[in-house]
């Protein structure tokens, strides 16, 4: 036969089987904490690389061109679509000029009759970029 526990008893049961589980629990919620700390403290961090500021104006380093003297031309040339770049200098910066960048590149582009030609031209850019002066050095 068997015996039914009053609800004083059962609320004691309760309350030890509630102190059993906070009993194993805990040290496991603590050497889960432990085991955390450890291995971030032993994890390396990813060294952290500054890298230097780009200029507004440089040279693609794929190719070698200049962003804004091609789309400068693309939207100066009486055939866009005719544009081929031979050769680039280097980006040369003057401090303090109202033309700040310069860059000399030499295409071949059709020509208002059709016919390709070559151009050598100097690009001036100000300080954001744009193109103000373009000179022939043919």
């Amino acid at each position: 036969m068997k015996k039914e526990l009053s609800t004083e008893q059962m609320a004691k049961n309760k309350r030890l089987s509630k102190r059993i589980a906070l009993f194993f629990a805990l040290p496991l919620i603590v050497l889960f904490i432990i085991v955390v700390i450890i291995v971030n403290k032993n994890t390396p961090e990813e060294p952290k690389v500054i890298k230097a500021p780009e200029e507004i104006v440089h040279k693609n380093s794929i190719d070698g061109s200049v962003e804004q003297v091609e789309d400068y031309l693309r939207a100066n040339l009486n055939d866009a679509e005719s544009y081929k770049p031979v050769s680039w200098s280097k980006v040369f910066k003057n401090e303090g000029d109202i033309m700040r960048y310069y860059v000399r590149h030499s295409y071949r582009a059709k020509n208002g009759f059709g016919g390709y030609i070559l151009k050598d031209q100097m690009f001036y850019m100000d300080s954001i970029g744009c193109v103000v002066l373009v000179k022939d050095n043919n």
